[in-house]
């Protein structure tokens, strides 16, 4: 068993939650994810609620799926005779072994769900104040969620091509979607810095001068290996 649990980091986070009685994320500055837990446990203390998050967790999905499916077939125009390929498409999304691994987190897993949804969303949101709460809530609940919104972006700008708009809209689209994401993470950070105490890892992790590093370097060779 110990092999196993040291091969799958979910089951050393799950155990060590477990054994030692903690949920903890405040220290890796998603704080909203310790709320949730309180709320259903009723209590600021650690109480295990499996399986009720994990019941929780699939009634938001299922809802979700259905809403958005709706909204997505109205906004876009899209043919109701072809709905089973977007069903199909939903699936990608929900099914693919990358997201369906995290649902394998005894505690993480609603938080995280909660998160994806959140960026997921603001495909069908046109207000940009939503998009940046959003982009917000989805920070403070699980960080690398919000990788998702470039891709939203890119499915926006095909939405406003398909619809044929011009030029000036479209680059609208694409300043207003950066600007939200760059006042998440600005918002973000500065509440970080200044309410929550961050854990060992978080401490030397969570730097501005290191962060704005790796994205000046990451920046240089996306723009070099698409040039």
């Amino acid at each position: 068993y110990l092999p196993l649990i040291m091969r799958n980091g979910y089951f050393l986070d799950d155990n060590y939650r477990s054994i030692q009685g903690y949920y903890a994320w405040s220290g890796d500055y998603r704080p909203i994810s310790d709320y949730i837990y309180y709320a259903l446990g009723l209590s600021e203390d650690f109480i295990d609620t499996y399986p009720l998050n994990y019941i929780i967790q699939f009634v938001i999905l299922i809802s979700f799926a259905k809403y958005f499916l709706e909204e997505l077939m109205t906004r876009w125009l899209i043919n109701r005779r072809l709905l089973n390929y977007v069903i199909v498409s939903i699936f990608c999304v929900f099914l693919n072994p990358f997201f369906i691994q995290n649902l394998y987190f005894r505690y993480d897993s609603l938080p995280m769900l909660l998160a994806v949804i959140a960026v997921l969303s603001l495909l069908v949101i046109d207000n940009k104040k939503k998009h940046l709460f959003m982009l917000v809530i989805a920070l403070f609940l699980y960080q690398p969620a919000v990788l998702g919104y470039g891709i939203i972006t890119c499915l926006r700008i095909i939405q406003l091509c398909k619809f044929q708009r011009s030029r000036k809209i479209i680059y609208l689209e694409i300043t207003q979607n950066s600007l939200a994401l760059l006042v998440a993470f600005l918002l973000f950070y500065t509440s970080s810095v200044l309410f929550l105490s961050p854990n060992n890892y978080s401490s030397s992790h969570f730097t501005l001068a290191s962060s704005l590093l790796v994205l000046k370097e990451n920046t240089e060779y996306s723009l070099h290996n698409l040039y």
